[in-house]
């Protein structure tokens, strides 16, 4: 079945008169009874009974007619879908943020995006460091915004530098650390331990202490980043973890040493991939009014 014998059936079914469906259609009448013909060969059946003058559709023809109006409103709204997007217009932007990402570094700058492209939401989706590439290529996330010890390395992706962030231990008030002006890592390694699984700095943290043979005790573990600030702001523990993860008050927190800790924070999308004008738009905001530190 082909578009225009869509078109030209349906016109003949409001209508019931081939004169007046094939002026709508712009063709000749012959044209279009040919059209409808070919139609009735192909389903094998009758769609269009003529009698005389008058027209009107068989049971087959009444069913084919209900089913192609939901195929045309499908068409239509898929078209309108793609202009919206096209205009930012109703469309959704997929942008996945690493879950080891604060949120109040960017809320605001998100608020300001929205009141200036109302028309486009902005679909959060989490994603662990390792996942995130995979997430980029394979078109689940239109773009995304990483964090790592240094920056994004892959072949297939580019990246803009959005700010760099301390990695602090954070501790309960009125821990010894809080009279430091800053936290050797030896020191925070030797106290019970919080450790972060989704920690991008973990594997550099398990070398040092390997290395410096300490005696390493984890007192709990977890990769949900609510529970373990919970548990620090319990006494269960200290944690090394990002500065701007943390969002409670009843936590205190130092700088690392010896040695320092920093890590990269990007906007991190896929190289040469021709991408809609909602994602250009957001983009270029977050790279000119990226987060002050």
């Amino acid at each position: 079945m082909q578009l225009y014998q869509i078109r030209y059936f349906l016109a003949v079914s409001e209508t019931l008169n081939f004169t007046r469906a094939a002026e709508l259609c712009n063709v000749s009448q012959p044209a279009l009874t040919k059209a409808i013909q070919r139609l009735e060969e192909e389903m094998g059946a009758e769609l269009i009974r003529r009698e005389g003058r008058r027209s009107h559709l068989t049971t087959a023809g009444k069913l084919l007619r209900h089913e192609l109006i939901k195929v045309e409103t499908g068409l239509s709204d898929a078209v309108n879908t793609v202009k919206r997007s096209l205009s930012l217009q109703s469309t959704n932007l997929n942008v996945a943020i690493m879950c080891s990402i604060g949120p109040h570094k960017y809320a605001e700058l998100f608020k300001k995006f929205k009141e200036l492209q109302p028309g486009i939401k902005l679909v959060l989706t989490d994603v662990t460091q390792m996942a995130l590439s995979d997430s980029l290529l394979e078109g689940r996330v239109d773009c995304a915004i990483y964090a790592g010890e240094a920056p994004i390395d892959h072949e297939r992706l580019d990246a803009v530098t959005l700010h760099e962030e301390r990695m602090v231990v954070a501790f309960q008030p009125g821990h010894a650390f809080s009279q430091l002006a800053a936290v050797p890592m030896a020191d925070a390694a030797r106290q019970p331990y919080i450790d972060r699984l989704h920690c991008e700095f973990r594997p550099r943290i398990i070398q040092f202490i390997q290395e410096n043979k300490i005696d390493f005790q984890a007192a709990y573990c977890s990769e949900r980043e609510d529970w373990i600030q919970a548990m620090i702001a319990s006494g269960n523990g200290v944690c090394i973890l990002p500065e701007f993860i943390l969002n409670r008050t009843d936590i205190e927190y130092r700088p690392v040493s010896e040695p320092i800790q920093n890590r990269v924070v990007q906007l991190v999308y896929v190289r040469g991939r021709d991408i809609m004008p909602a994602q250009r738009e957001f983009q270029d905001f977050v790279i000119r009014n990226r987060p002050a530190v």
